[in-house]
């Protein structure tokens, strides 16, 4: 028997009423509704907490903030609380995370992900846990850099960064949708 595909899409501060599905006409979210068509859409959902590490540990785990430690922004998931990644039955899904983790460590795969693991976020460098971190930077820096761009962003420790602002002003195909977008693709394909 085939194991179905599962896949989740988290969008960051994605509100209800931010979206054409939930009946808000004059916005223009073309794949979102387009996923929705074949989807189940739920009316009636609800998040265990508003803000992003909390909500993120809670899909991520099953567990509520209070339970998996993660009550507020910038706690790293505990190793002792599993992901669903970690969950899965060993060796009978191919897992990948992509894109803003804000559970811990942005650019270490790690949690059942290490195998195939995407960052975008370098912003987080602050909250790294662990010295030798404090160098590495993101997946998406990497390929900003292979575009020939320059980070336009320094922390006092002489980390450099490409600034949101910057990224927000770049061409569609340099954004960090359209970079993550196109890994998420590559993996779907591969595996």
């Amino acid at each position: 028997m085939r194991r179905p595909n599962l896949l989740f899409l988290f969008t960051d501060q994605q509100r209800q009423d931010t979206l054409r599905v939930y009946g808000r006409e004059e916005m223009k979210t073309p794949n979102l509704d387009g996923l929705a068509d074949e989807s189940i859409v739920f009316n009636n959902a609800y998040v265990t907490q508003p803000v992003c590490t909390p909500s993120r540990s809670s899909i991520m785990t099953g567990l509520y903030p209070h339970t998996n430690g993660c009550a507020a922004n910038n706690i790293p998931l505990s190793r002792k609380h599993k992901t669903i990644a970690e969950m899965l039955p060993e060796g009978k899904y191919e897992c990948g995370y992509f894109g803003k983790w804000h559970l811990g460590d942005e650019i270490v795969g790690q949690h059942g992900f290490e195998k195939n693991w995407v960052s975008t976020e370098d912003e987080y460098h602050k909250y790294v846990t662990r010295n030798i971190y404090k160098t590495r930077h993101s997946s998406y820096y990497y390929f900003l850099r292979s575009q020939g761009l320059e980070p336009n962003t320094e922390y006092h420790d002489g980390f450099v960064w490409f600034g949101r602002d910057m990224c927000a002003d770049l061409p569609k195909e340099l954004t960090k949708p359209a970079f993550t977008a196109r890994q998420v693709c590559q993996f779907i394909e591969k595996y």
